[in-house]
């Protein structure tokens, strides 16, 4: 039987003062709204979720030039644009029926290091989707969930934003001090392999199987459009 054509996009629910300047973390605002397009424009229909139903936009995901485009953020101060009225139907996970989806896609920002590795919902969910023939995906910060299902990620080949990535923006102490694991920790402690982009900020993503991941904001794209191919 054919896999329905819905996708859900999984977001954070952790939304707290992160950075040093006094911002919060949360859902960073691109790879979601990338993944949303990606999927809308194949045809697929989309449902945000998180673990609790709530969800916060990441501050630094909004700043441009370096984690923004212009015309993203025009997209996400018009209240009015499609996005939006998705996002204001964000279900908790307990409340979405997951045989209904073929695809599971965690968008990332370092608030995906506090809940997802825990999140047992979504988890489930994403092990569920896997079981049922579907895909599992990740991009940036967003393959910390397979800190709480390690089996899905078991010697694959797999991406995360890097640590050396952590280093240049100058987040290594602030994990530290919350006591976070790098989504590299991550993904070695699981036993995935490990795939290095060619540079830290480039689109790159990876396909093994079911399983799609990718490096960082500019790869949201194309992490959702392989998830869809995986399936063809």
């Amino acid at each position: 039987m054919a896999l329905p054509k819905n996708a859900l996009i999984v977001l954070t629910s952790h939304y707290d003062v992160f950075y040093e300047d006094g911002t919060k973390t949360g859902v960073f605002w691109s790879e979601a709204a990338h993944a949303f397009h990606a999927f809308k424009k194949a045809g697929w229909e989309v449902q945000f979720v998180s673990e609790t139903g709530s969800y916060g936009i990441d501050e630094h995901s909004l700043v441009p030039p370096m984690f923004i485009s212009e015309e993203d953020l025009a997209e996400y101060n018009n209240k009015d644009a499609e996005i939006h009225k998705y996002l204001a139907q964000t279900k908790a996970i307990k409340d979405v029926n997951v045989d209904d989806y073929a695809i599971f896609y965690a968008a990332g920002g370092h608030a995906t290091l506090f809940d997802l590795p825990t999140a047992t919902g979504l988890i489930d969910a994403a092990r569920k989707i896997y079981a049922n023939g579907g895909v599992v995906s990740a991009v940036c910060h967003g393959p910390a969930i397979f800190g709480g299902c390690p089996e899905l990620v078991k010697d694959k080949k797999v991406t995360c934003f890097v640590q050396a990535a952590e280093e240049q923006i100058g987040l290594v102490a602030t994990l530290e001090k919350f006591n976070l694991k790098t989504n590299e920790e991550i993904l070695a402690a699981a036993g995935g392999i490990y795939q290095a982009p060619p540079n830290e900020w480039v689109d790159f993503s990876v396909a093994d199987g079911r399983i799609v991941t990718g490096v960082n904001p500019a790869s949201a794209t194309s992490t959702a459009e392989k998830a869809i191919a995986a399936l063809q």
